[in-house]
């Protein structure tokens, strides 16, 4: 085998990998966070007001993960005018769950887990009190 002939079968060989990475990549999914994602930007200051008057209840909401269920427990005399649970999965966002905040009188809101994938999911409170948003997020994992 002669220099040439190592040179192209070399060269051939970079080709079809770069090919093979390129067919690879195109085929993968890729979700945004939330379709109006620039429209999300313009309103970002108020998203990090929002995280910062909820500080002092981060340490007084607590989320469980059990078996089947999710319990997020809110501290007593927790007051809100109304608000929403999310839950988003990074990795497919048809898996993302939506609940309106509806705490029983053990100051809890029990979410059933029952049928949803294992995984990572970030889970986002928001609460509305006087007029004014509060918002917390974190992340749980489905086991």
């Amino acid at each position: 085998m002669n220099w040439g002939f190592r040179i192209v079968l070399l060269y051939s060989s970079f080709v079809v990998l770069i090919l093979t990475l390129v067919y690879k990549a195109s085929g993968e999914k890729i979700d945004l966070v939330t379709k109006d994602y620039y429209a999300q930007e313009l309103v970002h200051t108020d998203k990090m007001n929002a995280v910062s008057r909820a500080l002092p209840f981060k340490e007084n909401i607590k989320v469980v993960v059990n078996a089947s269920t999710i319990q997020v427990s809110f501290p007593e005399n927790f007051e809100n005018e109304g608000g929403n649970i999310d839950f988003y999965r990074p990795s497919d966002s048809s898996l993302d769950q939506h609940f309106s905040l509806k705490i029983d009188e053990n100051n809890q809101q029990i979410i059933s887990s029952e049928k949803w994938p294992m995984g990572y999911y970030a889970i986002k409170i928001e609460w509305t009190l006087k007029g004014e948003k509060y918002l917390i997020e974190d992340t749980v994992f489905l086991p």
